[in-house]
């Protein structure tokens, strides 16, 4: 990875990581660790990124043939139905011990038995028990911990070609709040910096790059009370879909079984709580009024265990979710008395487990639903449902094999996207999960991926014949200013006297992308989607000011609708072309037609051109 760390001008040649959860941190420490200086943008506080609300621990193999790198491998593709690329999973799962050897390293606090042996949780879709864990907070503490890792390097001095230190340069600069906008592109479409804006004043500013890695997580924000926070909408993955960058398999978006349903979002019940022996039930009845505790067992149909006696409650997600919308279709669910309906609800009953069980591993979890329900969560079954949890496309990234067709560790290719220096790691990309993700993969694959774009970002650099740093300052100045531009425009579509506003038509849309392409797809709705997501667009172009500042938050909300519109498109237009069901893509019409892999074992790709 040795490349010169000055340009021919003697500026430090940084590369720029954007986004600061766990592959976007993994990108940066190891550029770090390398002796690469990094620019850090993070739209947000590090520790408000998505992933520190992540449940899931990260898998590895122990030893046991029945739990060998092998089986995780297999399972993780068995998972995807076929559709993750494999080579980039059989690097994962095989370097998954040393990820949670390292994670265990930096102080993060896995759980042990009295042995200390790790702790070790089965969650849905996986054979055996693989998956190390730190209670119910294992992405907050990896987050913490990767944190003060890159801490660190904020005070490590860089040191030059010759080993002298350049005064006043750390490794690592770190700028948050920070929200990126565009790349910069030079006159052959190469990747040479980016342009972004300092949330707290709408100041534009350009950064040189020799190397860019976007690491923004996913786009699930698309779905109205999906699981994502705030800032999941996708939107720098359109900012680069709209430069040029390829858009993969977007209709795969994965939902998951049991969530609460919060006044912004939906709030997930862990898997893990179904393998310490939750189990999920719906009345036979759907009109029965009786609370749950005094509904018999006769009364009662424990769905995912009649339907999948294989794996029973710790079924994959997808077939969970399938089975559970199947019969929502057919009209069950939980009586509300409030509202007078039945609601497509199901119960999550762990009554029968050992309450100090319960307060141990889930306390957390079952607190919070008393906190939003006002019900005592260890003395009756919870209510749950489905809820739109993850996009598992993104962006097109690449990969080179060597021998024996396993990753090329140090190939500039990996995680590259079709924009030369453009890379992207984590949930923004859409190699290693397929058509499902398992719930162990989700901090394991962007840990994974972040290590794989630092040594693919490192042989970029060492191989390139200019920096970017000794580039023309216009090229950046040019950058500015098609931003700029962009800003007076939206600027010029709100006009105060206009009812419908950004914020009024962004709601619509994800009510819009829930109903019609949520969990079960039909063709002509999805045509009908389209439709209106066009007309969307055409109501966009003028809207109000929302209440708010028009000088910030109405722009900003604007621009995010925009982003999100373009996205919207490309899912619709993605799962209306693939008539099949396949993993979390599912079109009951097409259920009982024979599989067709040569046709349908095929990735969808998008792209912009003229014509949109």
């Amino acid at each position: 990875m040795a490349s010169p760390v000055a340009s021919e001008r003697g500026r430090v040649r940084r590369a720029v990581v954007i986004g600061g959860g766990p592959a976007g941190g993994m990108t940066a420490l190891r550029l770090c660790e390398a002796g690469v200086p990094v620019l850090l943008l993070c739209q947000t506080a590090v520790t408000e990124s998505g992933s520190v609300s992540s449940r899931n621990g990260i898998p590895a193999s122990d030893g046991r043939a029945e739990n060998s790198a092998l089986r995780h491998f297999e399972d993780t593709v068995v998972g995807g139905d076929f559709m993750a690329h494999q080579p980039p999973v059989s690097a994962m799962t095989d370097g998954a011990q040393d990820i949670l050897g390292w994670a265990d390293s930096i102080g993060v606090p896995f759980v042990r038995t009295p042995e200390g042996l790790y702790e070790l949780q089965r969650l849905g879709g996986s054979r055996v028990a693989r998956t190390a864990h730190a209670g119910t907070f294992t992405g907050s503490h990896l987050l913490r911990a990767l944190g003060a890792q890159l801490n660190h390097f904020e005070r490590a001095n860089v040191i030059d070609d010759r080993g002298g230190v350049v005064p006043g340069e750390r490794l690592l600069r770190r700028l948050e709040y920070w929200e990126f906008l565009s790349l910069v592109l030079d006159d052959n479409g190469v990747a040479i910096g980016v342009v972004a804006e300092d949330r707290r004043n709408l100041k534009l500013a350009s950064f040189p790059a020799d190397g860019i890695c976007l690491a923004t997580g996913g786009a699930a924000r698309l779905f109205a009370r999906s699981t994502a926070n705030l800032y999941n909408t996708g939107s720098a993955a359109a900012r680069v879909l709209a430069k040029g960058a390829i858009y993969a398999n977007p209709e795969f978006v994965q939902s998951h079984p049991t969530t609460v349903i919060g006044v912004h979002r939906a709030h997930v019940i862990d898997d893990a709580a179904r393998f310490e022996g939750a189990r999920l039930w719906l009345p036979r009845d759907p009109t029965d009024k009786r609370r749950p505790g005094d509904i018999p067992e006769r009364e009662r149909d424990y769905l995912l265990e009649r339907l999948f006696p294989a794996f029973g409650n710790l079924v994959s997600q997808d077939a969970a979710v399938r089975a559970i919308a199947r019969s929502m279709r057919e009209g069950r669910g939980i009586f509300d008395a409030a509202s007078g309906r039945v609601e497509p609800e199901l119960y999550l009953d762990a009554t029968h487990l050992e309450r100090r069980v319960l307060e141990r591993r889930f306390s957390d979890h079952f607190a919070m639903y008393g906190r939003l329900t006002g019900l005592d969560v260890f003395a009756r079954p919870v209510r749950v449902r489905p809820a739109v949890h993850q996009t598992l496309g993104g962006l097109w990234v690449d990969y080179q094999t060597g021998a024996h067709g396993r990753l090329a560790t140090w190939s500039p290719r990996n995680q590259a996207t079709n924009i030369p220096g453009l890379y992207a790691a984590g949930d923004i990309e859409y190699q290693r999960h397929g058509a499902g993700r398992l719930p162990e993969n989700e901090l394991l694959s962007c840990l994974h991926a972040g290590a794989v774009a630092a040594a693919a970002m490192g042989a970029f650099r060492s191989a390139l014949a200019k920096s970017a740093f000794d580039l023309p300052g216009s090229l950046f100045e040019r950058g500015e200013a098609a931003e700029e531009q962009k800003l007076q425009r939206l600027s010029a579509r709100i006009h105060p006297g206009e009812s419908e506003t950004a914020a009024l038509l962004e709601a619509e849309l994800c009510e819009l992308m829930l109903a019609e392409c949520g969990v079960e797809r039909e063709n002509h709705r999805l045509e009908a989607l389209l439709n209106r997501v066009f007309d969307l667009e055409k109501r966009a172009r003028r809207v109000g000011d929302s209440g708010a500042d028009k000088g910030r938050d109405g722009l900003r909300q604007l621009r995010r609708l925009d982003d999100m519109l373009l996205l919207s498109k490309a899912t619709a237009l993605a799962a209306l072309r693939r008539d099949e069901c396949r993993g979390c893509h599912y079109k009951p019409a097409f259920e009982a037609v024979e599989r067709d892999d040569e046709r349908w074992l095929r990735t969808t790709l998008l792209r912009v051109d003229g014509s949109g």
